[in-house]
């Protein structure tokens, strides 16, 4: 099942502009897996932002946890950045 993307509009009325972003993906675990999230922030915003993240295995091991913090100037850029973390091969959850 592909985790639903909120709209722009729900986005832009629960967050206020311009400021950081929290975003969470969980997926298979995987050397790569935290790259391929950091890398996602970049493609979608540019190589100039300060992305912090943080990772986490699940106790069996089978999941990785990404916390992304980005930041963003308006909803269309975060909706961008969960675009782009959904092309991620073996994402489950993002929120």
């Amino acid at each position: 099942m592909t985790p639903q993307l909120p709209s722009i509009e729900l986005i832009e009325s629960i967050h206020k502009f311009p400021g950081d972003f929290t975003f969470k993906v969980i997926g298979d675990s995987r050397s790569d897996f935290a790259a391929d999230a950091l890398n996602s922030a970049f493609v979608a915003l540019g190589q100039d932002r300060d992305v912090h993240h943080s990772s986490r295995q699940s106790s069996a091991g089978n999941h990785t946890a990404i916390t992304l913090s980005v930041p963003v100037k308006n909803g269309s850029e975060v909706h961008a950045v969960y675009q782009e973390l959904l092309k991620i091969p073996g994402v489950r959850a993002l929120f």
